[in-house]
């Protein structure tokens, strides 16, 4: 079975730009980065970060910058690391 590290990115403002965040998850190893660009708080806008949840299994790793990008709201990362926990699946952060 091969193993799979993931990165996910997230900005919030128009303003912002993914580059800093890319930057950080691509010498943490990740094969696949997945980017959200939205303004809203509520889980269900950020697409990207629901695809890597399904796509990840056992083994893998989701990588992040910080735990800001995946827990704008306080049951978002709760639930999150539930999935990746259900799935046999590592959370990292870069920082």
């Amino acid at each position: 079975m091969m193993v799979s590290v993931c990165g996910y990115a997230r900005i919030s403002a128009s303003n912002q730009d993914l580059t800093i965040l890319r930057d950080a998850l691509m010498p943490a190893g990740c094969s696949i980065i997945r980017e959200d660009k939205t303004s809203g708080t509520s889980a269900t806008e950020w697409t990207k970060l629901r695809t890597l949840l399904n796509f990840i299994r056992k083994g893998d790793s989701l990588s992040i910058t910080c735990a800001n990008r995946l827990a704008a709201l306080s049951g978002t990362s709760r639930s999150s690391s539930r999935a990746l926990k259900a799935r046999g699946a590592n959370l990292r952060c870069t920082e």
